[in-house]
């Protein structure tokens, strides 16, 4: 007596096409019908049968879903090539580069008659706008705030303080391709 190995039954549109295929070339190529054959014969029929009851709820949008997260992976892939050129890597490459732009956001308060205590606090804040994985120990705007009240000029407030680094978010910075994709 032979055996004949069970596959799993069919439930994907897919895989139970590749079925029928396959079982129509079996079953033509055959001579006579032997056990094997009425075997494929009848689940061919059942793979049939359940390839026709498969039943997808809103069909349309699964598809258009489809697609849509395909062409999003594309982009993803064009935009992971662009950022590794060198044209548009060499900006991150340069020695000081968040040092410069917090130090101009600590300048700015400067000018406003800020003492050194505000412009640190700028100086401070701005980089957990730029480098989004910066880290910092907690409590640092609390740190903040009795850094402004204890030691600032009184002449800066904390929204004064913060302005630069709500800039840097509104109008944007180029970060770094880390940043990108976290």
């Amino acid at each position: 007596m032979s055996r004949v190995a069970r596959k799993k039954p069919c439930v994907d549109k897919a895989n139970c096409s590749k079925r029928l295929k396959y079982a129509k070339m079996y079953r033509e190529k055959s001579l006579g019908y032997s056990d094997q054959v009425l075997w494929s014969d009848k689940k061919l029929q059942t793979c049939e049968q359940q390839y026709d009851s498969i039943k997808i709820e809103n069909e349309d949008e699964v598809a258009s879903y489809y697609k849509l997260k395909k062409k999003l992976e594309l982009v993803q892939d064009q935009i992971a090539i662009m950022i590794n050129e060198p044209k548009y890597l060499l900006p991150f490459l340069q020695p000081g580069r968040l040092v410069t732009v917090t130090c101009q956001a600590g300048l700015e308060i400067l000018r406003k008659d800020g003492h050194a205590a505000d412009a640190a606090v700028t100086v401070a804040a701005a980089p957990n706008v730029i480098e989004q994985c910066s880290f910092t120990v907690p409590g640092a705007v609390s740190a903040f705030i009795d850094t402004l009240e204890l030691f600032g000029s009184g002449k800066v407030s904390l929204n004064e303080v913060l302005i630069p680094s709500i800039q840097l978010v509104e109008e944007g910075y180029p970060v770094s391709e880390i940043t990108t994709y976290n």
